[in-house]
């Protein structure tokens, strides 16, 4: 399953199902090149932020609104070797961007806690669901690991500038090693950022169903 295309196949309506339980969670049948692997609740497939683990066997998600729905921001993940098991590690944490790190075991997820309206950047271990604040920002989205695990780019704000900057962040210490004014084009990034020698998207908006549905390259 983990090198395979997938297929979510959700009610006829979708979003009245999302209605009767007053959540983002909808039950689809999920398939692996056309096998069956079992039922999972995902959320609405027009409303969904979703990314696909880099190995192919992880599937990590939440719901916006499209405006006539409550969002779930609550970030959930999934194996696709057990799609009925839902891991809820974040509860509290209305997350808007998210992306795991490059050998799989990890993800860098941003939002707001809930319980203390703190902003930033977390790490979770997938494995023990532990996690950690990595650093404090208004706001941050293109979250992007460096091809080593080692840094994470991301466009953000800072709580002590007003201006939003390109960041570089160093995993381990969370320091911010590289920051300059977001002056940029959605479409490419500068030439002389630390990311244009990563070989990687950036900066990069939030997948859907589609992104997630593709096997790994």
């Amino acid at each position: 399953p983990a090198h395979s295309s997938l297929k979510f196949q959700f009610l006829n309506r979708p979003e009245v199902a999302n209605r009767r339980i007053n959540t983002a969670e909808v039950i689809a049948k999920l398939f692996a090149d056309d096998y069956f692997l079992g039922e999972v609740k995902f959320g609405l497939p027009w409303a969904l932020r979703c990314v696909r683990s880099p190995d192919g066997a992880r599937i990590a998600f939440n719901t916006g609104s499209d405006g006539t729905t409550q969002p779930d921001e609550s970030l959930r993940w999934f194996n696709l070797e057990d799609p009925e098991a839902i891991f809820q590690p974040l509860p509290d944490l209305h997350a808007t961007d998210f992306a795991f790190s490059p050998e799989s075991r990890r993800m860098a997820v941003f939002g707001t806690d809930q319980g203390d309206m703190t902003s930033g950047v977390y790490i979770l271990e997938i494995a023990t669901g532990e996690h950690e604040l990595l650093i404090n920002l208004e706001d941050a989205r293109s979250l992007t690991w460096s091809p080593d695990g080692e840094h994470l780019a991301l466009i953000g704000t800072l709580p002590t500038e007003e201006e939003t900057s390109m960041l570089v962040i160093h995993i381990r210490s969370g320091q911010v090693i590289y920051s300059i004014e977001a002056q940029y084009s959605e479409n490419q990034a500068a030439s002389d950022w630390p990311t244009a020698t990563w070989e990687v998207e950036f900066p990069r908006a939030m997948g859907g169903m589609d992104e997630c549905a593709e096997p790994p390259n």
